[in-house]
């Protein structure tokens, strides 16, 4: 049996899924904090859509720059 320098497929797949539980970890934590902190700045009758907005924003933001980090290292999505 010739050795390879590629990983088998199960670890590849481990990797990726590895990956993936770090972007979305990673996305929702900081889009949690930038609602949060966009939240507290807000007029009291705004507060849900600042909050709402925020959090989307940032996490559609985080998402992307994730996935662009990942395409950089080789590993696409």
């Amino acid at each position: 049996m010739p050795l390879s320098s590629e990983p088998p497929p199960r670890f590849r797949m481990a990797l990726r899924l590895t990956a993936l539980g770090a972007q979305v970890a990673f996305t929702f934590a900081l889009a949690l904090t930038v609602a949060d902190v966009a939240g507290q700045f807000a007029p009291p009758h705004r507060q849900q859509l600042w909050f709402a907005l925020a959090g989307g924003t940032a996490a559609l933001g985080f998402w992307r720059m994730w996935g662009w980090i990942w395409n950089r290292v080789g590993i696409p999505w």
